[in-house]
């Protein structure tokens, strides 16, 4: 990886998630098919679905191997602590921001279909989210849409360039 890939790299992770550390190829990879599984929580593995995968591990240097389950891998949300490792402290640790990106990945094609909502739920569940905890991520969700709403409003009152 060239020193600017390593830079973009590292600037992403920190401005998108707090990392200040990259995280091994292997967790990377868990993430990916977690993220994958529930995107398909409807049936469906939409266009645009997939391009956020590719487009969220690119942009964190995964390596292609991750970048490319997007079109390789197919397990099914209800295995999601088999991916995890059937580790309960893992999942626990992973479980907040994974249901998020789920959000994210899953409403990337326009619509948060109740299919993909439900598999999302499943799957914090079986990481061992409560119901109240799902809630707060959800919400945080909701914030987090606004304020992209409102920040691309502000700046951009018009045509949004480049578009």
């Amino acid at each position: 990886m060239t020193d600017q890939a390593d830079h973009a790299r590292r600037f992403f992770l920190e401005q998108f998630t707090g990392f200040t550390e990259v995280p091994p190829d292997e967790v990377q990879e868990i993430y990916a098919k977690a993220l994958i599984m529930c995107a398909r929580g409807d049936g469906e593995f939409h266009p645009k679905e997939k391009a956020w995968v590719r487009g969220y591990f690119s942009a964190t240097g995964a390596p292609e191997h991750v970048i490319d389950l997007v079109d390789t891998f197919d397990g099914a949300p209800d295995q999601i602590l088999e991916v995890l490792g059937a580790n309960s402290q893992t999942a626990a640790a992973a479980a907040r921001n994974l249901v998020f990106d789920a959000l994210r990945v899953c409403e990337s094609d326009g619509e948060l279909a109740p299919e993909e909502r439900a598999s999302v739920h499943r799957m914090a569940d079986r990481m061992g989210l409560d119901a109240g905890a799902i809630r707060q991520v959800e919400a945080a969700y909701e914030v987090y849409k606004a304020a992209l709403a409102n920040k691309m409003a502000v700046l951009f009152p018009g045509p949004t360039p480049y578009t």
